[in-house]
C-alpha cells in the first residue's frame, strides 16, 4: 500500500467492470498490502496449473486504459499469477452409497459471488449434522445432500448469471446494467444490499 500513493484502491472491495473482463481490489493486513484479482474471458487455454507466474507485461496489456489504480497495482505487484476458470453445471447427485462430495468437489462454482469457501462449511456444518443423528449412514448422507442441493445450486447460478454482469459488451449493455445499480447505490442503498439477503441471512445452523 505504502508504494501506491493516491493510487491506492478504496478501504472497501471495489469490483471494476468491462468489456468481457473484470477486476476486483481489496486491502488486506490491515491495509498495510493490496490484493488484485482480475478476470479476462478467453478461448484458448491449455495449461492445468494453480500456479503458473504471469508477467508484468501481460497483466498491464490485458487492463490497458483501465484505471490508474489498476495501472498502478499492475506496475507495483510483487508476484502475479494466472489460472484459468471452468464452469461446471451442477452435478445430478453427491453421493454413492456410504460416500459423498462436498465443498469444490460437490458444486464447484464460479468465484463471482465469494462463496465457494462458505458453502464448503455449510456443507460441513449440515454433514456433521445429519451424521449425527440416529439413522444409517447411507441415509444421512442423502439427507445432507437433500438440503443442500438446491442452495448450492442456486449459488452457482447466481455466480454464472454475476460473470454476465461483470463483462457488458457494449455501452447499451453497459448503461442499462451500471446506470441502475449506480444511482440504487446513490439513492437507495440498502435495497442493493437487500439483494444480498439470499447469501447472507442465511442460518444453516437454524435448519436443525
Amino acid at each position: 500500500m505504502d508504494r501506491l500513493g493516491a493510487d491506492a484502491p478504496r478501504p472497501t472491495a471495489c469490483a471494476w467492470m468491462g468489456r468481457g473482463k473484470h477486476c476486483v481490489t481489496y486491502r488486506l493486513r490491515r491495509g498495510e498490502l493490496a490484493n488484485f484479482v482480475g478476470v479476462v474471458e478467453r478461448d484458448d487455454w491449455t495449461t492445468e496449473s494453480w500456479a503458473q507466474r504471469g508477467t508484468r507485461a501481460e497483466a498491464l496489456a490485458d487492463f490497458a486504459g483501465w484505471h490508474p489504480t489498476i495501472q498502478r497495482l499492475l506496475s507495483e505487484a510483487d508476484e502475479l499469477y494466472r489460472w484459468a476458470l471452468f464452469d461446471r453445471a451442477p452435478l445430478a447427485t453427491w453421493v454413492e452409497g456410504r460416500v459423498a462430495l462436498m465443498g469444490d468437489a460437490a458444486h464447484p462454482m464460479l468465484p463471482f459471488l465469494a462463496q465457494g469457501a462458505a458453502m464448503a462449511v455449510e456443507d460441513a456444518w449440515t454433514l456433521a449434522s445429519c451424521l449425527s443423528q440416529d439413522q444409517p449412514v447411507h441415509q444421512a448422507l442423502k439427507a445432507y445432500e437433500k438440503q443442500r442441493f438446491a442452495r448450492t445450486a442456486g449459488v452457482q447460478a447466481g455466480s454464472r448469471a454475476n460473470a454476465k454482469t461483470f463483462h457488458k459488451r457494449t455501452r447499451l449493455g453497459q448503461l442499462v446494467t451500471y446506470g441502475p445499480m449506480y444511482l440504487a447505490g446513490k439513492i437507495a442503498p440498502h435495497a442493493l444490499y437487500a439483494r444480498q439477503d439470499a447469501l447472507y441471512a442465511h442460518d444453516v445452523t437454524a435448519l436443525h
